[in-house]
């Protein structure tokens, strides 16, 4: 989706946002997988972006508020190591 906007960073073209990867950190290619089909689930991710993880609250929204960005946002491949860090810490 062109139209979505990160909140914070908008440096990259319009047609780079989104389709960054994941670096695989060991044994997060599930993880990975399930956060690129999140990550174009248009609706939920609008909401995140748009400030919707303020009213989701908690710190795996954030951390996964914070990878959208860097996919979104600046359009390259991005560790999901504060998400990883964030499930584990919560599970």
């Amino acid at each position: 989706p062109a139209t979505l906007q990160p909140a914070a960073v908008t440096e990259c073209a319009p047609e780079k946002r989104g389709v960054a990867g994941l670096y695989n950190l060991g044994n997060t290619c599930y993880l990975n997988s399930a956060v690129q089909c999140l990550s174009q689930t248009r609706l939920l991710t609008e909401l995140i972006m748009s400030g919707g993880d303020q009213v989701l609250g908690g710190s795996v929204v954030a951390a996964y508020t914070g990878l959208l960005n860097t996919l979104w946002g600046m359009g390259e491949a991005a560790a999901p190591r504060a998400l990883k860090t964030s499930i584990s810490d919560n599970v």
